[in-house]
Protein backbone atom coordinates (compact mmCIF):
# COMPACT_ATOMS: atom_id res chain seq x y z
CA UNK A 1 0.00 0.00 0.00
CA UNK A 2 1.41 3.67 -1.01
CA UNK A 3 0.48 5.69 1.48
CA UNK A 4 0.94 9.03 -1.17
CA UNK A 5 -1.46 6.81 -3.10
CA UNK A 6 -4.19 5.50 -0.94
CA UNK A 7 -7.21 6.87 1.24
CA UNK A 8 -10.07 5.82 3.37
CA UNK A 9 -13.13 6.81 1.87
CA UNK A 10 -15.91 6.74 4.70
CA UNK A 11 -19.40 6.69 2.56
CA UNK A 12 -22.63 7.54 4.62
CA UNK A 13 -21.51 6.18 8.00
CA UNK A 14 -23.88 8.85 9.86
CA UNK A 15 -26.52 9.48 12.16
CA UNK A 16 -29.52 9.46 9.66
CA UNK A 17 -29.00 5.84 8.78
CA UNK A 18 -26.56 4.25 11.12
CA UNK A 19 -27.71 5.24 14.37
CA UNK A 20 -30.92 3.61 16.00
CA UNK A 21 -32.03 7.37 16.54
CA UNK A 22 -31.63 8.85 12.98
CA UNK A 23 -34.27 10.10 10.48
CA UNK A 24 -34.48 6.75 8.63
CA UNK A 25 -35.68 4.90 12.13
CA UNK A 26 -36.56 6.89 14.61
CA UNK A 27 -40.59 6.34 14.09
CA UNK A 28 -39.65 2.45 15.03
CA UNK A 29 -39.90 1.07 18.55
CA UNK A 30 -36.75 -1.15 19.30
CA UNK A 31 -38.19 -4.59 18.55
CA UNK A 32 -39.41 -3.02 15.08
CA UNK A 33 -36.12 -1.63 14.81
CA UNK A 34 -34.47 -5.13 14.88
CA UNK A 35 -36.72 -7.22 13.18
CA UNK A 36 -37.35 -4.48 10.39
CA UNK A 37 -33.15 -5.06 9.70
CA UNK A 38 -31.61 -7.52 11.65
CA UNK A 39 -29.16 -8.26 9.80
CA UNK A 40 -27.67 -4.72 9.33
CA UNK A 41 -28.24 -4.19 13.53
CA UNK A 42 -25.74 -6.73 14.26
CA UNK A 43 -23.53 -6.02 11.43
CA UNK A 44 -23.28 -2.19 12.00
CA UNK A 45 -21.24 -1.72 15.43
CA UNK A 46 -18.89 -4.15 13.75
CA UNK A 47 -18.55 -2.08 10.88
CA UNK A 48 -18.02 0.69 12.85
CA UNK A 49 -15.30 -0.89 14.88
CA UNK A 50 -13.31 -2.09 11.86
CA UNK A 51 -13.37 1.56 10.30
CA UNK A 52 -12.49 3.05 13.79
CA UNK A 53 -9.72 0.59 13.78
CA UNK A 54 -8.15 1.84 10.13
CA UNK A 55 -8.61 5.33 11.03
CA UNK A 56 -5.53 5.43 13.19
CA UNK A 57 -3.35 3.88 10.36
CA UNK A 58 -4.20 5.92 7.79
CA UNK A 59 -3.77 9.31 9.62
CA UNK A 60 -0.38 7.89 10.69
CA UNK A 61 0.73 7.63 7.38
CA UNK A 62 -0.76 10.96 6.43
CA UNK A 63 -2.79 9.24 3.51
CA UNK A 64 -6.48 11.09 2.95
CA UNK A 65 -9.33 10.01 4.93
CA UNK A 66 -12.93 11.37 2.95
CA UNK A 67 -15.95 10.89 4.01
CA UNK A 68 -19.71 11.21 2.62
CA UNK A 69 -22.99 12.03 3.94
CA UNK A 70 -26.60 12.19 2.99
CA UNK A 71 -26.97 15.57 3.65
CA UNK A 72 -28.75 18.53 1.53
CA UNK A 73 -26.90 21.81 0.88
CA UNK A 74 -29.71 23.62 2.33
CA UNK A 75 -32.11 23.36 4.88
CA UNK A 76 -35.47 22.92 3.51
CA UNK A 77 -33.88 20.18 1.11
CA UNK A 78 -34.99 22.27 -2.26
CA UNK A 79 -31.23 21.16 -3.79
CA UNK A 80 -32.32 17.65 -3.48
CA UNK A 81 -32.61 15.14 -6.05
CA UNK A 82 -35.88 13.75 -7.59
CA UNK A 83 -35.21 10.41 -6.08
CA UNK A 84 -34.50 11.67 -2.38
CA UNK A 85 -37.71 14.27 -3.16
CA UNK A 86 -39.49 10.57 -4.16
CA UNK A 87 -38.30 8.63 -1.41
CA UNK A 88 -39.58 11.47 0.93
CA UNK A 89 -36.28 12.39 3.35
CA UNK A 90 -34.31 15.56 3.72
CA UNK A 91 -31.21 15.61 5.93
CA UNK A 92 -30.98 19.27 6.48
CA UNK A 93 -27.42 21.11 6.21
CA UNK A 94 -25.99 21.39 9.63
CA UNK A 95 -28.40 18.70 11.36
CA UNK A 96 -27.67 15.96 13.69
CA UNK A 97 -28.70 13.50 10.96
CA UNK A 98 -26.02 14.85 8.83
CA UNK A 99 -22.95 14.50 10.70
CA UNK A 100 -20.95 11.15 10.71
CA UNK A 101 -21.47 8.90 13.63
CA UNK A 102 -18.94 10.09 17.19
CA UNK A 103 -16.90 6.69 16.61
CA UNK A 104 -15.65 7.71 13.49
CA UNK A 105 -16.08 11.23 13.40
CA UNK A 106 -13.18 13.24 11.07
CA UNK A 107 -10.55 14.91 12.12
CA UNK A 108 -10.38 18.90 11.70
CA UNK A 109 -9.07 18.87 8.48
CA UNK A 110 -10.62 15.83 6.68
CA UNK A 111 -13.11 15.99 3.64
CA UNK A 112 -16.57 15.65 4.24
CA UNK A 113 -18.30 15.13 1.15
CA UNK A 114 -22.28 15.78 1.22
CA UNK A 115 -24.32 14.65 -1.16
CA UNK A 116 -27.19 15.21 -2.73
CA UNK A 117 -28.56 12.52 -4.77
Amino acid sequence: LDPAAAALVVIDVQNFCCHPRGAQHRHLSQDELRASEPHFWVAMPEAVRNIASLLPAFRSLRSEVLYTTIESLTADGRDRSLDYKISGFNVPRGSWDGRVLDEVAPSPDEIVLPKTS
